[in-house]
């Protein structure tokens, strides 16, 4: 249908053991916060905010961010290095 398959070159894994990445989050934690709010249906009246602020904090720490996500990264041996 026109459409070319797509190679995945990395993958994001958040919630592993040992963290290779951290992506600073600080700039969007209030947009997150408010999309996550969205989710009435998983969520009910429970808010997420203390404990995914409490959690980007600590994942944030090692690198000096306010918040931070950390992830374990696997590239495809295939990617290209980058120069």
């Amino acid at each position: 249908m026109g459409f070319e398959p797509h190679k995945v070159k990395r993958v994001y894994v958040h919630g592993a053991e040992k963290f290779d990445t951290w992506v600073d989050i600080t700039e969007t934690m209030d947009i997150k916060l408010e999309a996550l709010r969205k989710h009435v249906s998983q969520l009910g009246e429970f808010d997420p905010e203390k404990m995914l602020r409490e959690w980007a904090e600590e994942e944030g720490k090692e690198k000096g961010f306010k918040y931070a996500e950390a992830y374990r990264v696997m590239v495809n041996q295939d990617e290209e290095p980058e120069i």
